[in-house]
This record gives C-alpha cells, sequence and structure tokens, in this order.
C-alpha cells in the first residue's frame, strides 16, 4: 500500500478535502448487543466514510485478522486479506481525518497494521521479499510519522513511550526478516539503509533505530571474522560501519530528546574502535612476519633497513595492544597481539643482531603477559610457535649466561684465591682456636660474621648461640648457608674476590653442617 504524504511534512496536516467515498465495509451493528469476530458484519444504510468511522471499520478487520480467536478460526489467507483491507480503511481515515486527534490515531493504526502484518509467519511464506520489505518500511515510516507529530501535538509521554516500543519492534522485525532472508550481510544493510534514507531527520527515533541496527549488523559481522583469523576483512565490515553510525550521530542530533540510543551509539564507536585497533595490530603482525621471511631465509645479506622496518612493524603491533590493555574495559585478547609481537622481536635481538641482554628483556615481557592472559581466561599458549620462542630463548640465554659466567670464574679463581689467601688463612686460624668439631663451627660463624658480614640486609647471627644445642646450630649453619651462597644475585654482583670467599665459607659452613647432622 501507499503512504501517501502522510509522512513527507513534519507538520500537522490541515484537513483534507473529503476523497470519493471508497468502497468498504462499514462498522458491524451487533445483534443482540455483541458480535463474534469471525461474523460478516451487517451493512448500514450510509458507509460511514468519517476518519472515526473508516477506523472503525479498520478496526474490526485488524481484529479478524490478529486477535487470537481469528487466528485459529480463519485461514491464513482470509486473515492476510482481512489486514490488508484494515491498511486500506486505515489509510483512508488518514485522508479524512478531520483534526490532529484523528490523523495521529489512524496514523498509528496503519503503522501497527502494517507491522502486525508484515511480521505474520503466514504472510511471511507467501509474500515475496520485496513486499514484505514494504510492509516493514510502511510501518516504520508510519509509526516514525504518529511519533514526530504527537511529540509536536503534545502528546503524554505515555502515548510517545507507547509508540517509541512499536518503533522498536517494527525495526527489530524488520532485521531478523532480512537476516533469514538474505545471507549477504551487504544485502541486509541495503534493506535497513533504504528504510533509515527514506525516513526524515528529526521525525523522531525511527532513523536512529534503523541507522544503529544496521551499523550492528556490520559490526556482528566483522567479530565473526575477527574470531576466525580473517583481520582484513573485519577491518573491511568495520570501516564499512562509519556510514551508519555517521547518519546513527545526525539523526540523533535532529532529534528533540536523545533517548537512550546516545549510550547505545557511544558503545558502539567504543566497541567498534577497540576492535578496529586489534585488526590494526594484527595487519602490523603480518606485514612484519612477511617482512621477516625475505629478511632472514631469501637475503643473502643482512639488510638492515629491511631489518628496522620489521622492527617497526612490530613495535607498531604493541603499542596499540598497549593502548588496549590501559583500558579498565579492554579485552584481554587483543593482549595476545602484544605477546606474539615481543617474542618475534626477542628472537631478532638474539639470533640476528646477537643482543641477549634485550632480547631477555623481551621474551620476559611476553611470557608475562602470557602468564597474565592464561590466568585471566584459562587460554593456554604452550603449543603455539611465538611461546615456544620465548621460552627456548630465555633457557638459551640463562645457558649461555651461565657458561660465561663459569668460564670467567674458573679463569680469575686462581689468581683471587692467591689475593685472599692472607683472609682465608685468619679464617683458618680463627677456627682451629679449638680443636673439636662442635666450638670450630661456632669460631666460624662467629668470625665470618663479625669479618665479612653478608651483603644481604638484616642479616646476623643468633646471639647467644650455644654449640651444645644441636638444632640452633644447623639452623644457623644453613641459614649462613643462604648468606654466603655464591649464587645469590647480592654475591655474584659484588666483585670477583667476595663470591670465591662466599664459595670458600659455603664450603666450611657446608662440612661442619654434615658433623651436626651425625650426632
Amino acid at each position: 500500500f501507499l503512504m501517501g504524504n502522510s509522512c513527507a511534512n513534519p507538520d500537522l496536516p490541515p484537513v483534507p478535502p473529503s476523497p470519493t467515498t471508497p468502497r468498504t465495509t462499514p462498522p458491524p451493528t451487533p445483534s443482540n448487543g455483541s458480535a463474534s469476530a469471525n461474523e460478516p458484519p451487517q451493512q448500514s444504510a450510509v458507509p460511514d466514510t468519517s476518519s472515526a468511522g473508516l477506523r472503525k471499520q479498520g478496526n474490526h478487520k485488524y481484529a479478524l485478522a490478529f486477535h487470537a480467536d481469528a487466528q485459529l478460526q480463519r485461514a491464513p489467507v482470509l486473515r492476510i486479506g482481512d489486514a490488508k483491507e484494515a491498511l486500506r480503511l486505515y489509510q483512508l481515515a488518514t485522508n479524512n481525518a478531520g483534526d490532529a486527534d484523528e490523523w495521529l490515531s489512524a496514523q498509528k493504526n496503519l503503522g501497527m497494521a502494517a507491522l502486525r502484518l508484515s511480521t505474520m509467519e503466514a504472510y511471511q511464506e507467501r509474500a515475496e521479499p520485496l513486499e514484505v520489505q514494504a510492509q516493514f518500511q510502511a510501518s516504520v515510516m508510519s509509526l516514525t510519522a504518529a511519533f514526530s507529530n504527537g511529540h509536536k501535538a503534545g502528546k503524554s509521554r505515555q502515548w510517545l513511550e507507547q509508540l517509541e516500543g512499536h518503533l522498536h519492534d517494527a525495526v527489530h522485525g524488520m532485521v531478523a526478516y532480512v537476516i533469514d532472508a538474505y545471507p549477504s550481510y551487504s544485502k541486509r544493510y541495503s534493506v535497513i539503509r533504504k528504510t533509515a534514507m527514506a525516513l526524515p531527520k528529526g521525525a523522531g527515533p525511527g532513523a536512529a533505530l534503523a541507522w544503529r541496527a544496521g551499523a550492528n549488523e556490520f559490526f556482528k559481522h566483522a567479530v565473526i571474522l575477527d574470531e576466525s583469523g580473517d583481520w582484513q576483512g573485519c577491518m573491511n565490515y568495520l570501516y564499512e560501519m562509519n556510514e551508519p553510525l555517521e547518519h546513527l550521530r545526525l539523526s540523533l542530533q535532529h532529534s528533540d530528546e536523545a533517548y537512550a540510543l546516545v549510550d547505545d551509539m557511544q558503545e558502539l564507536e567504543k566497541s567498534r574502535d577497540a576492535l578496529l585497533t586489534k585488526a590494526r595490530s594484527y595487519q602490523h603482525l603480518f606485514v612484519a612476519q612477511q617482512a621477516q621471511k625475505d629478511l632472514l631465509f631469501d637475503a643473502e645479506e643482512l639488510d638492515m633497513d629491511l631489518l628496522w622496518f620489521v622492527m617497526d612493524e612490530y613495535k607498531a603491533a604493541t603499542r596499540p595492544a598497549a593502548d588496549e590493555e590501559a583500558d579498565e574495559e579492554a579485552d584481554v585478547t587483543g593482549l595476545e597481539t602484544e605477546a606474539i609481537a615481543l617474542s618475534a622481536q626477542g628472537v631478532l635481538y638474539q639470533k640476528v643482531l646477537k643482543v641477549p641482554s634485550v632480547a631477555k628483556q623481551l621474551f620476559e615481557s611476553s611470557v608475562r603477559i602470557a602468564m597474565a592472559i592464561t590466568q585471566s581466561t584459562g587460554s593456554n599458549f604452550h603449543a603455539l610457535g611465538w611461546y615456544k620462542d620465548a621460552v627456548e630463548g630465555l633457557e638459551a640465554i640463562r645457558k649461555e649466561q651461565l657458561a660465561f659466567d663459569q668460564k670467567v670464574v674458573q679463569e680469575q679463581r686462581a689468581p683471587t684465591l692467591e689475593a685472599l689467601k692472607p683472609a682465608l688463612d685468619a679464617l683458618n686460624a680463627a677456627i682451629a682456636k679449638n680443636s673439636a668439631k662442635r666450638p670450630q663451627a661456632l669460631n666460624l660463624l662467629k668470625y665470618v660474621y663479625e669479618t665479612h658480614p653478608p651483603k644481604v640486609s638484616d642479616a646476623e647471627l643468633k646471639p647467644g648461640l650455644d654449640y651444645e644445642n644441636n638444632a640452633d646450630m644447623k639452623k644457623a649453619l644453613l641459614k649462613a648457608a643462604v648468606h654466603y651462597h655464591p649464587d645469590k644475585p647480592v654475591n655474584k654482583s659484588s666483585g670477583m674476590e667476595w663470591y670465591v670467599m662466599c664459595e670458600e665459607i659455603v664450603k666450611l659452613i657446608n662440612e661442619y653442617h654434615g658433623h651436626f647432622k651425625q650426632l
């Protein structure tokens, strides 16, 4: 059916001239005060062509089409015919309206009848998709016109809120229908877009609802593509969201009230931006990984320009992920991109640039992020290549450092022992003041804590220690072994002489601890 000019003019229409009396069924004349929904109305002598009379006739047809009893008793094809007749009568009632209230009531009825018809399962099964879409669009347009002009006419908040609820139903019903009818997201959006473009700006929430639905369709598909690993397709659909989001913003600017749609728009934009950030990170990762293949496997000589290009791309992949991490509501899955990029940079610093200290920091950061994601989501990365690279890289660096440290120690140990000979002789002399093992152990502890105090803060010997107390002596010796252990970072970093001195002290401590263990 055609809407005529009822939606084109945002102002309340003037009283139109009465059209030629349409062929229609007058309102029923009940016998004995009542009439059932499936009984045909009795014909009156003179058809009532007033707006109120036409609405009354339309209401009767509406009841035959949509009321529960009618749905059980009447064939679907008859109900569809009743619904279309109701639409025709409501359209005539709109044209014949004598004042604003009559026009608004007829327009509201027109929109509701189109909505009920378009969502009727039997109608959707029999009608062509384009016809069903036209009914949905007509419903949205009629309800929007009623809402816009009802707002200007000072209709009650309850009336407007009820109409807004019907508008939501109309848009959601149209979206649900096109999802079932068309597998293509682009086709779905074209149907929604056509409806939105037909609505005037500032005519209530109808256009905003339609544009929001269009943006949602693009976003849903972008999420599906992201989950499948298709970052290129994901980015394309996220960019397609720009048009409906911009129209949604303009529609809300022209509306007298922003409604809850402003919050919906902001949340949708925030979700779009977060997903776009993630897709861009994957884009940088992809570019870096492709370039790195040429760098490591195809190039005969090291191309430093290509190397730093790869590094820049990996860093670009980590920056958006780091920005996402700063957002408290960000999806932690975006952090995986940063972990992958950090691990890849670590490989380059370890194997190409030969800077293990930087590679170690990068690998550690990658593993730390992976552990945080695991703790938050339960995801396991142990089988993934980038995680293996980070863990194996750390182990290789640790072994290289250990081998280097041992080599340095062996080369410098002999001259260091020679330099420490007077101190070690004094230590042995202090121990030998007693001939028995237990007092010698106490002499050892007292001498080293006084003469060579541990580098560890708050490390001191228990006062009043008695060598006759075997349990206390064993505890004191164990604690001293911890304080002076040469592998303790503070002892390794305090110079070669202190490191070798700690080795000699721990040897003596272990000897006397073994004695007390046998007692």
